[in-house]
């Protein structure tokens, strides 16, 4: 790495660095922490989870993560056993939903907890971890190679 140049450098530009960083690594290492949650949750789904024919009964209105804007979160009806009915929200919604009241969907639940059911959506479901395991240790390495060179230049300089 060569020498910045001593008369565009400004060694405050670096302890400002070294100061918000740290902070870029906890949003790094919380992200990590829940693609991890949210993994885990559904490899148990993948591996344990039994499926069930359910009905979309609402669409509630919320907001959707893109933005802020108005979105619609189906709602759905689903027997995990006879005669016991289980009424879910499905943990994404957008502002176009590709469900309406009344269809007819799959949904995946595990036996011990069926309030906690998915629609089955294949790899969509897997999509939220996925993101998170790849944004988190993105932003920590970022922030580890930001600080050390930061650290580097504030020494030499």
């Amino acid at each position: 790495m060569s020498q910045p140049d001593s008369q565009s450098y400004n060694p405050k530009n670096d302890r400002n660095l070294v100061k918000v960083l740290p902070i870029m690594l906890l949003i790094g290492l919380g992200l990590l922490a829940g693609g991890i949650y949210f993994a885990v949750g559904q490899a148990k789904l993948m591996i344990s989870g039994r499926e069930a024919p359910g009905v979309v009964v609402e669409l509630e209105r919320g907001t959707s993560s893109s933005g802020g804007r108005p979105g619609f979160f189906p709602i759905v009806a689903f027997e995990p056993e006879p005669g016991r009915e289980i009424t879910f929200r499905h943990r994404t919604g957008g502002a176009e939903t590709r469900y309406r009241i009344g269809d007819r969907v799959t949904v995946v639940y595990l036996p011990e907890a069926p309030e906690e059911a998915l629609i089955a959506e294949g790899i969509m479901n897997a999509l939220l971890p996925l993101l998170l395991l790849v944004i988190g240790p993105g932003m920590i390495l970022l922030a580890l190679r930001g600080i050390a060179g930061a650290r580097a230049r504030l020494r030499a300089g």
